[in-house]
């Protein structure tokens, strides 16, 4: 593993929990699409790094985005920076991750 700060571990913890729940409500791929659009309409280009994620969603199979949101490779890490997966997490998941990751740092 590289030299993960404690947002990027954070970070990886956010987006397997989005794996787990992308894999169980494949229906949430909906909003996945629809952040993608907003961001269209919003800035009338996607920055490059959500154009890369439009390219990634537009070609890859499932399993390999999977893969990108819970590798621990320099390249995922920097893709999760600019996540298009917002909103598939509820509040209280998002808060329960940040608090269990923040004792568990506090405790380590």
């Amino acid at each position: 593993m590289n030299s993960y700060t404690k947002a990027d571990l954070r970070s990886l913890e956010l987006h397997k929990k989005i794996v787990e729940k992308l894999q169980k409500f494949p229906e949430l791929w909906d909003i996945v699409d629809d952040n993608i659009n907003f961001l269209k309409k919003k800035n009338a280009s996607l920055s490059l790094a959500y154009k890369e994620w439009e390219e990634i969603l537009s070609t890859k199979l499932k399993i390999e985005i999977y893969n990108i949101l819970s590798e621990t490779t320099e390249n995922a890490q920097r893709l999760r920076s600019s996540s298009p997966f917002s909103g598939i997490l509820s509040e209280e998941e998002r808060l329960e991750i940040f608090s269990s990751f923040s004792k568990f740092k506090r405790s380590a």
